[in-house]
């Protein structure tokens, strides 16, 4: 707990990018590393693989997890930088003045309201907010179910229920991967590698057939 409430307390987010039209009709969701830049400024998805300049009329909006930023960044690309900056004892105030009242209620709720990836998910949905825009039609996940993934996607519903949110899941399945039970903030469908993890998903973590698709993986082409 400790560790994890250090974690918390030291991390600092910023956002930065030369998006200046907001009204794209699709948005893809991951992470970045500052080698996924190319020279000219766009980006590869070691997920999809595929270069944003292919992807025409859609905003990239990438969790940065590198100190330095690219020199260069196009403009349908949004950055939200993370990084530890060393404790800020005003972050820890404030993050417990906000969760001070789960105390009272459920302590594991109250550890839950302090770690790490809900301080994260808290964050990036402020940042994420000013990019709802009523032309966006589709939005592409590549999804773990994590907290923040999963504050965005109940972000999304909320302000448009007709926005089609699709979960790419992009990596083998861990021995307990509870987190992707469906829920109502889960993605309205989801991409699969293989039919013994649509029958696993379908049988025990309640998705029914028609959300889930078996493609052929596009991250591992080999």
């Amino acid at each position: 707990i400790f560790n994890d409430l250090y974690s918390t307390v030291t991390s600092q987010f910023s956002s930065t990018s030369n998006v200046k039209d907001h009204t794209y009709k699709k948005m893809i969701i991951s992470w970045a590393h500052k080698n996924d830049f190319q020279k000219n400024g766009s980006y590869s998805d070691r997920y999809l693989n595929i270069n944003s300049r292919n992807e025409k009329d859609t905003l990239w909006y990438l969790v940065f997890l590198d100190k330095i930023l690219p020199n260069k960044v196009d403009n349908n690309i949004h950055l939200f930088q993370v990084q530890n900056k060393g404790l800020n004892f005003f972050n820890l105030f404030k993050m417990f003045l906000g969760s001070f009242i789960f105390l009272f209620k459920d302590i594991n709720y109250f550890y839950s309201s302090i770690s790490t990836h809900n301080n994260l998910a808290i964050n990036i949905k402020k940042d994420f907010k000013k990019f709802l825009k009523n032309d966006l039609e589709k939005v592409l996940v590549n999804y773990e179910a994590q907290p923040f993934q999963n504050e965005i996607i109940r972000t999304l519903k909320k302000f448009n229920i007709k926005i089609e949110i699709i979960g790419n899941i992009h990596a083998p399945l861990m021995s307990i991967p509870s987190y992707f039970v469906y829920k109502d903030f889960s993605p309205d469908k989801i991409i699969v590698n293989g039919l013994d993890i649509k029958n696993f998903f379908i049988n025990y973590h309640g998705w029914s057939k028609k959300k889930i698709f078996v493609k052929d993986s596009l991250r591992i082409l080999k």
